[in-house]
């Protein structure tokens, strides 16, 4: 047996295919019994049996996906140099809490649970590649936890991975589809937000958080603020149609802070997202795709790969080269730089009088 005794309590402490699982108690039974039911556990593949004895260590105290997550956040990405953005991975993770709580049982973090949240990150809006990055902070958390003897097997998680090929954006006649839809459908409110989104390419948080105070006088310019620490402050110019779509949600609702915020429930707009999808067949058009077709545009008829960088707030210019790569043509006034230097030298001509 692997039981000794420590301070006041005994320990049981012994290691099973190269995993430690260590836990204190306050008598020699209780932890003799607990390393009896926990290798019979581990030979079975059961979940470990719990612990509640408010002596433990490691895997008890971390039986919790609110403690899992504070050990996580302390250990592994707080002050890690390895870690190049912390805040992003911290942010990722504590999505997972914020749907299903503090006190949530990790042993019970199951596939069903997961696709719950992945079917919630779909109801916000998010991308693909956002959604991976949830499940990144999520697999992370179930490392931490398998190594410390909380669980014997991590689910598994259904990553995406997000390739250029797999961003959809809208074409030129889509957007006038979507458009004409709303219209059609009697949803001006719909109709101005999506005209708001293909010409800011924000991202649904940051549309719905815009207020009147961030724009200027007669809504020729826009202001997001870095309020989520992910995007820089920028200023963009506003196009005629945008402009045209905030003085209609201006007018329609004169006492409104902003001209989105009674969007925040989100319940008519996902609800209508969802019909409209249904109608068209884009299943694989999510609000998020408002700015993937901002950015492709803008890379279309401009070519300007610092200035969509701007323009969108990627920290990054890695992120806005995913785009370059869907744009055709793009490079095509590019083909005649060199013409000048390699062309062939022309011959000269010899006077003759």
């Amino acid at each position: 047996m692997a039981v000794r005794k420590r301070g006041s309590g005994y320990m049981a402490d012994f290691m099973v295919a190269g995993t430690r699982y260590r836990e204190t108690f306050h008598s020699e039974p209780e932890a003799v019994a607990w390393e009896h039911e926990t290798r019979a556990a581990i030979a079975m593949g059961k979940t470990l049996p719990p612990v509640s004895n408010g002596k433990t260590e490691t895997g008890g105290a971390l039986s919790t996906l609110g403690a899992l997550f504070d050990h996580v956040c302390e250990t592994h990405w707080k002050n890690n140099p390895k870690v190049t953005d912390p805040d992003t991975a911290i942010a990722a993770a504590r999505c997972c809490v914020d749907l299903w709580g503090r006190n949530q049982r990790v042993r019970d973090i199951d596939e069903d649970k997961v696709k719950e949240l992945v079917k919630a990150e779909l109801a916000k809006g998010h991308s693909y590649a956002t959604i991976d990055r949830k499940l990144s902070g999520l697999s992370k958390l179930l490392a931490v936890a398998l190594e410390k003897g909380v669980i014997q097997k991590k689910v598994k998680l259904p990553f995406v991975r997000e390739s250029n090929e797999r961003i959809r954006f809208l074409s030129y006649e889509e957007a006038r589809q979507l458009l004409d839809l709303w219209l059609a459908w009697d949803q001006p409110e719909l109709h101005a937000f999506t005209v708001f989104g293909l010409h800011c390419g924000a991202r649904l948080g940051a549309l719905l958080q815009v207020r009147w105070s961030d724009f200027a006088p007669g809504y020729t310019k826009v202001i997001f603020k870095n309020k989520d620490k992910r995007s820089p402050i920028r200023t963009l110019p506003m196009s005629k149609s945008a402009i045209t779509a905030m003085e209609f949600m201006r007018q329609r609702y004169p006492d409104s802070h902003g001209p989105f915020l009674h969007f925040k429930d989100q319940g008519h707009l996902r609800t209508m997202w969802d019909t409209m999808r249904a109608h068209t067949g884009w299943d694989d058009v999510v609000i998020h795709t408002l700015r993937h077709t901002c950015a492709t545009w803008l890379l279309e008829k401009s070519g300007n790969l610092k200035k969509v960088q701007t323009w969108l707030g990627h920290r990054t210019i890695t992120t806005t080269l995913k785009y370059a790569k869907l744009v055709t043509g793009a490079l095509d006034d590019m083909a005649t730089v060199t013409d000048d230097a390699l062309a062939p030298p022309k011959p000269k001509l010899k006077v003759v009088e």
